[in-house]
């Protein structure tokens, strides 16, 4: 006799022009359906607020459950832009910890920048875990956690990218986390 799930996992994405408070309101709709968020990636860009949500909901709640409830959620109708998605079977919730390096490129703001780079990194499966991109007075500026497959070495890895930056005028270096980590870390004062 097969069982029915008790549970049901979904990924919400909701965007909206930025305020204060909208975290407040979407946890509190995903709380008014007893759901429990496991994991949330937020961030602003340029006026926008968006964020992604992985949440776990008693296996009555539906897709449109949760959509409808938190689109009402905001302060005026039509603010927040929903959208869910079941959990697919067969998508791993995690994955074992990779070994993780930090990207960073600055150069001149040129058309297809992002693309030359992404291009470059998936022709040798390097995988982007999170990737971050802004314009600073005239400079575009990349920040980016990415993971390597085993196989490829980091030196040529990083000897590659010297060259492709240098062809875009373009500084691209590609460090572990944790020399990123050692090198970047902000001291207390009095520490």
């Amino acid at each position: 006799m097969k069982t029915m799930p008790t549970t049901q996992c979904y990924i919400i994405s909701v965007m909206s022009v930025d305020r204060v408070g909208i975290i407040h309101d979407i946890t509190e709709q995903i709380l008014a359906l007893q759901g429990n968020i496991i994991g949330l990636s937020q961030t602003v860009m340029r006026g926008y607020f968006t964020v992604l949500v992985e949440a776990i909901f008693p296996a009555e709640v539906k897709a449109d459950d949760v959509m409808e409830r938190i689109a009402q959620g905001g302060h005026r109708p039509g603010e927040l832009q929903v959208l869910v998605t079941p959990r697919q079977a067969g998508v791993p919730a995690g994955k074992p910890r990779a070994e993780t390096y930090v990207l960073t490129a600055r150069g001149p703001d040129r058309p297809g920048t992002i693309h030359r780079i992404a291009a470059f990194l998936a022709g040798h499966d390097v995988n982007f875990e999170d990737l971050y991109a802004y314009l600073d007075s005239g400079q575009f500026i990349i920040l980016a956690q990415v993971t390597l497959p085993p196989s490829l070495p980091l030196e040529r890895l990083q000897l590659d990218l010297e060259m492709l930056g240098r062809a875009s005028d373009m500084e691209i270096i590609v460090q572990h986390e944790n020399i990123f980590k050692a090198v970047n870390e902000v001291k207390m004062v009095g520490s």
